[in-house]
């Protein structure tokens, strides 16, 4: 099985109870352990998600992680920085525009040679456009569910 790039958007999904897509992203993190696959990360996401949780968490109050992820039953995860090494390495100038961090990810899983899994309509167009296996959690779940 192909590693897996998760987009902050199917992240958030899986890390946070009540949100949109609930169900889809348990469903998600099901398929990823019954397949036993990496999960591809950049580092600098993990900032990303703690704007998001602490813009969450002002705005809605309390937040809550899903009980499901544990010491038990983790991701399994590799992280990527996004340095000198990897501009040289994984930027790639045939991919269509994209903003900053949606352009690295297309980019971390189109040389990685990895799935992506994204909710964002324009990032999930033009990964599929550039040959790269790009899923929405739902598609996703019913392709390896």
């Amino acid at each position: 099985m192909k590693p897996i790039v998760l987009d902050n958007s199917a992240l958030i999904e899986i890390l946070l109870e009540k949100e949109e897509r609930s169900d889809q992203a348990i469903s998600v993190y099901n398929c990823i352990q019954k397949l036993n696959t990496e999960i591809y990360l950049l580092y600098f996401a993990l900032f990303e998600i703690k704007a998001v949780i602490s813009n969450k968490k002002i705005n809605h109050g309390n937040i809550e992680f899903r009980k499901i992820l544990s010491k038990e039953s983790p991701l399994k995860c590799k992280y990527f920085p996004v340095n000198e090494k990897f501009v040289t390495t994984h930027l790639n100038s045939k991919i269509g525009y994209l903003k900053a961090a949606d352009y690295i990810y297309v980019c971390l899983a189109s040389q990685e040679d990895a799935i992506l899994i994204t909710e964002d309509n324009k990032q999930h167009r033009i990964s599929k456009e550039a040959g790269i296996e790009t899923y929405k959690l739902e598609e996703f779940v019913k392709k390896y569910g």
